[in-house]
């Protein structure tokens, strides 16, 4: 993990100093007076922060998210952008967006970029995402697209990470789980020792939950999220 998120780190910033000048690098600035209808031409040609190029596109396995699908852009700002076409690369924890005039696909600038929604192609929510700092070994504090597994007083977020087996040409998922308590994230395994261990968390009111519940935590996102929303819901 070390080394993987470390090669990472150094791919992606020789990538950013290779394709800064071309046609999508541009300084953002907000402009709360554009309306609604201009809105998407001031998005197109200013919150693009690099053109997308895939660094692993000949490896095999799971590298996004989702296909192209409909998605909401939520900005730093509190404007939410409606509507785009939209694609999360797991691999490089990048927000695309594919601009249909000339299917040239963009990297969001994550900057400005404060969390998104997908949708299917039947309106239903695939995945909600905020940006969040974490701290990753070997590359410390970073700002992360993290999915939303469960919110309220205590958080459960899921970091979609994926990682190269080079001598495979394969990637293979490595998700990370945080808990958020008071907006501070803390890095939690799928196991029950591992989320009453959690700062913040009442050890005895959760242990009652699991065991009330039935709820098996090991290897299982459903049940931690679950556990997690039972929480929130008893100490409301």
């Amino acid at each position: 993990m070390t080394y993987e998120t470390g090669m990472k780190k150094i791919s992606y910033m020789i990538l950013m100093l290779v394709v800064s000048g071309l046609l999508y690098s541009q300084q953002y600035e907000c402009n709360c007076e554009i309306q609604s209808g201009s809105y998407k031409k001031f998005l197109q040609d200013q919150l693009i922060s690099v053109q997308y190029y895939n660094p692993i596109q000949y490896f095999r396995g799971v590298q996004y998210f989702n296909t192209w699908t409909s998605g909401n852009i939520k900005l730093i700002n509190g404007e939410i952008i409606r509507d785009m076409t939209l694609r999360y690369d797991q691999y490089m924890d990048e927000l695309l967006w594919l601009r249909h005039s000339d299917s040239a696909i963009g990297i969001l600038n994550k900057s400005i970029v404060a969390g998104f929604d997908l949708f299917d192609t039947n309106g239903r929510l695939l995945g909600s995402f905020e940006k969040i700092r974490i701290n990753l070994a070997g590359m410390g504090a970073i700002d992360a697209y993290l999915q939303v597994l469960a919110k309220g007083h205590v958080s459960l977020y899921a970091f979609r990470n994926v990682v190269k087996v080079i001598r495979e040409s394969r990637t293979t998922n490595n998700t990370l789980y945080f808990i958020g308590v008071n907006s501070v994230p803390w890095a939690v395994s799928l196991r029950r020792r591992s989320l009453l261990n959690t700062p913040g968390i009442n050890r005895e009111a959760m242990k009652g939950i699991i065991r009330s519940n039935r709820l098996i935590l090991r290897n299982n996102e459903a049940n931690l999220a679950r556990a997690v929303s039972i929480y929130n819901e008893v100490n409301k």
